[in-house]
This record gives structure tokens, C-alpha cells and sequence, in this order.
């Protein structure tokens, strides 16, 4: 078969490595905010379940439409696997996969406390990846969803769980190590701790020096590009976290990019959105204390304040300063840092420095300055 494409670009299909289109959580935020998508509209009774809120055939049309092919939920818990394998079933067009959630269960956490055999370890990594059909392993805030049930509020890498005297590095360190023996087809994806703190930078420096040469993969990195500089203590470390990044060929990251505008966080880090509540816009949030990690719901708006504007430019400080784009996964952490249909914006941004300028001259320049 012969395809006519003269005057027409040709492409791989895209990959999205981390959004968040299916499972509890994506459907805990539809039935928050009927008023943000379709749901709210009268609508047959037989209208299937899929279909409500941000409809999960439209989620595979619209990624289509801009070239992708593949799109990863990066965030299934193990329990509730059936319903978002069910879910991802019904996007079409695109291919699916997910990342299964360990880091905070208590079987996990009490065989590392109890220095269990190695391949015990490894044998349960691989039943909750199999039995899950997951294509590898994320670890949330490692630790920190199990030292929230004992009214603990901050977490850092060395910090200790009450219960297991088990620090959030060792499981990040026992989980890198069992997926990479295993042989899994992706690397151990980690949502650092300290998410969205100023000064969250140093946290997310540890973590790539803790990949100490085994692969690793850092989630939205966008959100721990952060320093403790300016009379604000806000100010950017994107710079320091892309020369890390350089010096560190085992680790991967995706960015997380922020753009302006309404959108919803949608998290299992159920610490982070307790602590983001108040921040709600609107005001209303949903807050889950469930088995592992639980989770969190809290709508949030992007404007051209200070934080916002700091927030957006780190994220492409993060892209156009990083050396090899091979190690640099394009996304926005959907829907948390923007929904993935501002992607074509996005693309815009990176492509054109008449465009970065564009909207850099709407925006503080004495924000920017940091």
C-alpha cells in the first residue's frame, strides 16, 4: 500500500510516559467537579459509566489527534487494577499500559523491616506486577502514605516510618534494586518526597545520587525544581537539578510541565494533597486515607502570579537544559500540571524561542528573574 504524505510531516508515533487517564483517582476528580466537563449534562440512563466526565473515547481520539500512540497511567493501585484495566480498555485507538503503586503496603514495608531474603523481595514484586498486568513499578512519596496514618505531615529520603523503622531511601533502594533484577522493561519510577516544597530541589538532587549507576526513573521533575532563594524563598533550581541530570546517564526523568489555566491534581500522594488543600480552587477537595498510599483530589488553578510564573519556567528550563532528549520524557503530569491538551502549546513553546518570548513579555520579569 502506497500513503500520498507529500507535504506532510512523518513521525514515530508519541509516547506519553506519565498521565493519569484512568483508575480511582482520575474518576474521584470527575465526580468532584461535574461542572468541568460533560458529566454535568443530562444524559441517557444507559449511558455506560466510562462515559462520564473527561469520556474515555474522547481521551484516545484527542491523543490521536496529535500523534500519540502510547500512553501510560503511571499511578494504578494494585487494587483497584480491575477497574482501570477495564477503564483503559475502553480508550481507543492508542495502546495502554500501566505502572502498579508499592512503596507504602505493609507487606512490603514489614518484609524490609524484617530483612527478608532478597528474592522474597523480588518475588513480590514480580506477583504484583503479573497479577496486576502492569508494565513495571512507581513508588509514591516512599514511605510517607504509612507515616501519614501515625499523623506524621512531612517526609523526607532519610526519614523513618514509625511503625517499620524503615527509611523512605531503603525502600526506594530495595524497590530499584527488585525491579532491576527482574529485568523489568521500565525502571523504577519515583515520585520523590517533598513534592511542590521550596527547597524541594535538595530532595530530588539525593535521589539521583542515590541511583548510584542502577536505572532510574524521576517523575515530573518539574515539581522538585525548587530552591529557598529571593526574598520570597521560592526561586528556581532547574539549573542544578539539569547539570545532575547531565552527570547522571542511569537516571531518566519526565518534566511535569506547568501551564497557565484551571486543571485538577490528581495524587496517591496522599501526605502532599493534604498539605495542598487549602490551596484548593475551588474549594473543595477529596482527601482518602486508603489501603497503601490512599490519595488525594484537589483542583488547583495556574495563574501569572509569582508561583505560577516560577513553576511554568522551571519546567522548560528543565527541557532546553538538559543535554540529552533521549533521558527527557515530554509531559505535564496530566492533569496535574496542565490537562495533555495543551500539549500542541507546549510543543510550540519548545520550538520557538519568538513564541517563549511571546509569552515571557505577559509575564514578571522580576519572577522570571529567579
Amino acid at each position: 500500500r502506497t500513503i500520498e504524505a507529500s507535504g506532510c510531516i512523518v513521525m514515530a508515533g508519541a509516547i506519553d510516559i506519565h498521565s493519569h487517564i484512568g483508575g480511582g483517582n482520575v474518576n474521584t476528580a470527575r465526580l468532584l467537579l461535574p461542572e468541568q466537563h460533560a458529566a454535568h449534562q443530562l444524559r441517557p440512563a444507559m449511558t455506560p459509566l466510562a462515559n462520564a466526565g473527561w469520556s474515555t473515547f474522547q481521551t484516545g481520539c484527542l491523543y490521536a489527534k496529535m500523534g500519540f500512540t502510547t500512553v501510560v497511567e503511571p499511578a494504578m493501585s494494585p487494587g483497584a487494577a480491575l477497574h482501570t484495566h477495564l477503564e483503559l480498555a475502553d480508550i481507543p485507538i492508542i495502546d495502554k499500559a500501566t505502572l502498579a503503586i508499592l512503596g507504602n503496603d505493609d507487606f512490603l514495608l514489614s518484609m524490609i523491616r524484617d530483612d527478608a531474603p532478597r528474592t522474597m523481595i523480588e518475588d513480590y514484586v514480580a506477583w504484583t506486577v503479573a497479577s496486576t498486568r502492569a508494565l513495571g513499578v512507581k513508588v509514591i512519596n516512599a514511605g510517607a502514605a504509612a507515616a501519614f496514618k501515625e499523623n506524621v505531615r512531612t517526609f523526607s529520603l532519610d526519614d523513618v516510618v514509625p511503625s517499620y523503622g524503615v527509611s523512605s531511601r531503603k525502600i526506594v533502594k530495595t524497590l530499584q534494586a527488585a525491579v532491576d533484577s527482574l529485568g523489568l522493561p521500565h525502571p523504577l519510577h519515583v515520585h520523590c518526597n517533598n513534592l511542590g516544597s521550596p527547597g524541594s530541589a535538595d530532595t530530588a538532587a539525593a535521589t539521583i545520587a542515590a541511583a548510584d549507576g542502577l536505572p532510574l526513573h524521576l517523575a515530573h521533575l518539574q515539581f522538585y525544581g525548587y530552591g529557598t532563594e529571593g526574598k520570597r524563598g521560592f526561586s528556581s533550581a532547574a539549573a542544578r537539578l539539569a547539570e545532575l541530570v547531565n552527570a547522571t546517564p542511569e537516571v531518566t526523568i519526565d518534566i511535569g510541565q506547568v501551564m497557565f489555566g484551571q486543571t485538577v491534581t490528581v495524587s496517591s500522594d496522599v501526605m502532599r494533597q493534604f498539605s495542598a488543600r487549602g490551596s484548593a480552587h475551588p474549594k473543595k477537595t477529596v482527601i482518602h486515607d486508603g489501603d497503601g498510599n490512599g490519595g488525594g483530589i484537589v483542583p488547583y488553578s495556574y495563574g501569572k502570579d509569582f508561583y505560577g510564573t516560577m513553576q511554568w519556567a522551571i519546567g522548560l528550563e528543565l527541557f532546553l537544559l538538559i543535554d540529552d532528549p533521549w533521558r527527557v520524557f515530554f509531559t505535564t503530569d496530566h492533569p496535574n500540571g496542565a490537562p495533555f491538551t495543551a500539549y500542541p502549546a507546549l510543543f510550540e513553546l519548545l520550538m520557538s524561542r519568538e513564541a517563549r518570548t511571546e509569552m515571557a513579555a505577559g509575564l514578571s520579569l522580576s519572577d522570571l528573574a529567579l
